[in-house]
């Protein structure tokens, strides 16, 4: 069988995020999260509290999609 003609499968990286405002009223922090699924399977996924405090739901938004950009980023390095 010549491996070369074999059709190539892509396979999606789909991620979602979530956070919530305005967070615990203990101590002020907003939780965040995100979820990844290669394909239908997940494959990653984390929830936590936000290390800073802040003040505006964009703020919470840009903390949330920053640490799920970062993940994205190292997924795609791993999976290539």
């Amino acid at each position: 069988m010549d491996c070369s003609k074999q059709k190539e499968k892509k396979i999606d990286l789909i991620d979602f995020t979530n956070n919530n405002y305005p967070g615990y009223q203990d101590n002020k922090k907003n939780t965040s999260g995100y979820a990844f699924k290669l394909g239908s399977r997940p494959i990653s996924w984390s929830l936590n509290k936000q290390s800073i405090i802040v003040l505006s739901t964009k703020t919470v938004e840009f903390v949330a999609t920053t640490s799920c950009a970062c993940q994205v980023i190292w997924l795609k390095k791993f999976l290539e």
